[in-house]
């Protein structure tokens, strides 16, 4: 259930709307981060802020919070009664629709992966460009059967997918153990840690064209 958690509140992702108000959907509902030009902040949410009400419904945790914006769209306005310096106070938050990631123009593609093998840093998922790889190579498919048998090892694939029209995007992974999936700089499926087989997935919003 932990493990699946993140895809089940990312409602977000899932109804194309953006507040820029991140909360831990498990503990006490309190504002952590507001995204700087984000709908959180032209509300004028602040870190720290406890929402005790969303359209007049009590909200106790994160994920009280989750439910509320289950069934919201995109440009609907929200009332969120909050908690600061033992005032409560009332902000009118916007869904505003997410953009979707403008695609990047590349010529000369060949078909394939580019990959980087690297037989250090097994554990949790961290940034590979520290590391300076073993072996450097193409490839047809996202596979690690050319290393099968070896344990502690990290693998790279960098590569191209093309979108062929504007909108949301589910992406996929099942990995045993730990794989992140990004799409350009965002981190699109984390299924990072370790663990057995195991699937999950992210939403995004692409422009259409290419992505790497």
């Amino acid at each position: 259930v932990v493990k699946a958690l993140p895809g089940i509140v990312n409602v977000e992702d899932r109804n194309d709307f953006v507040t820029g108000l991140v909360v831990d959907p498990l503990r006490r509902l309190r504002i952590t981060e507001v995204a700087k030009g984000s709908p959180g902040a032209a509300a004028g949410l602040k870190p720290r802020d406890v929402v005790v009400a969303v359209n007049g419904k009590k909200m106790v945790t994160g994920m009280d919070y989750c439910i509320a914006l289950l069934d919201r769209a995109p440009g609907e306005v929200l009332t969120l009664s909050i908690r600061r310096n033992g005032q409560i106070l009332e902000k009118q938050l916007t869904l505003e629709r997410v953009k979707p990631i403008p695609s990047v123009e590349i010529e000369g593609l060949a078909t394939g992966l580019n990959f980087r093998f690297s037989a250090t840093g097994y554990g949790e998922v961290s940034d590979f460009e520290d590391l300076d790889p073993d072996e450097t190579g193409t490839t047809d498919i996202f596979s690690i059967d050319a290393y099968a048998g070896r344990d502690g090892f990290r693998m790279r694939f960098d590569g191209y997918v093309r979108v062929p029209v504007d909108g949301k995007y589910t992406f996929y992974t099942n990995s045993d153990d730990g794989s992140v999936l990004f799409i350009g700089d965002r981190l699109v499926v984390d299924n990072s840690g370790l663990h057995a087989p195991f699937e999950r997935s992210g939403d995004v919003n692409l422009a259409a064209g290419l992505h790497t």
